[in-house]
């Protein structure tokens, strides 16, 4: 049965060994079938062996190294990292697979190094996976997920200041820009950590004020204003109350202004400390 299926593999598989040029379909189809062959026969010597044999004629296809999320291929596909991760206790043969891929054959893509730099950080060496973060902010300067996560590594290893260095960093190299949806999503992160880590959320609040005069067509800043106001403690009332009026104001979609009508319905039934008039908003329709 095996020698049959290995003859069977070798006769569909045409090119066993590395080229510039792309794969056909069905070669990078019969690795994957020979691959999953193996891997449910479970010999591990053989799978490591084909694995590393199929990355010399796949190289440049990620979804040999590591897993994609890929639907419209349901079988689970055949990923070296992955198995490596599940059978092999040896830490150094996963960060040399991880070396090789990333900094040989897949050194544009950003999905690897960040994979990379996770599995460095779950091994204690928070360092590492900043300076991998770092190298490939080099070649990828407006790639925001890099930022983020080197914010996200300071921050769980208590170094307050260099993530929030990197925020502020980030909200300089992105202002400007065409298209302001980063510059804005940098701003509510940027406030949610000062609220969460820093206990200033007044400070937060006015980071997002100032991204709204920047990118006033983005109706979910105002959203956030209003939680980072009521997540004050005590809770700003006032401040909350001014995002969801504006949002009923200015000329967003009849659907968002109805959306912000019915939030600030039920903020002042829940946190109005005085008489409110709705009649205004529903004598224009906003309400009931």
């Amino acid at each position: 049965m095996r020698q049959k299926h290995d003859g069977i593999m070798k006769t569909r598989i045409k090119r066993p060994y590395f080229h510039v040029k792309p794969l056909e379909k069905s070669q990078l189809n019969a690795w994957r079938s020979y691959l999953e062959f193996e891997l449910k026969e479970g010999n591990h010597n053989r799978i490591k062996v084909l694995f590393e044999r199929c990355l010399i004629a796949c190289a440049f296809y990620e979804e040999f190294w590591m897993r994609l999320n890929n639907d419209s291929y349901p079988v689970p596909e055949p990923i070296y990292i992955r198995y490596l991760e599940e059978h092999s206790s040896d830490e150094e043969e996963l960060r040399s697979v991880y070396s090789r891929a990333c900094t040989i054959h897949l050194r544009d893509k950003l999905r690897p190094h960040l994979a990379w730099a996770s599995f460095e950080e779950e091994k204690g060496k928070s360092d590492t996976a900043l300076q991998i973060l770092s190298n490939v902010s080099e070649n990828m300067d407006l790639c925001l997920e890099v930022y983020m996560m080197s914010v996200a590594i300071e921050r769980r290893r208590g170094n307050l200041d260099a993530a929030e260095n990197i925020y502020l960093k980030c909200l300089e190299k992105f202002h400007d820009k065409e298209n302001m949806s980063a510059y804005s999503s940098i701003a509510v992160k940027y406030a949610r950590f000062l609220t969460f880590f820093r206990n200033d959320c007044e400070k937060a609040m006015q980071i997002i004020k100032d991204a709204y005069e920047s990118d006033r067509s983005n109706f979910n800043l105002l959203i956030a204003l209003a939680d980072h106001a009521l997540a004050c403690r005590p809770p700003n009332f006032s401040a909350a109350a001014e995002a969801f009026k504006t949002g009923t104001d200015v000329s967003y979609s009849p659907t968002v202004k109805l959306m912000f009508a019915h939030r600030y319905l039920h903020f002042v039934t829940e946190c109005a400390t005085e008489n409110t008039r709705l009649s205004t908003f529903i004598l224009s329709g906003l309400l009931f």
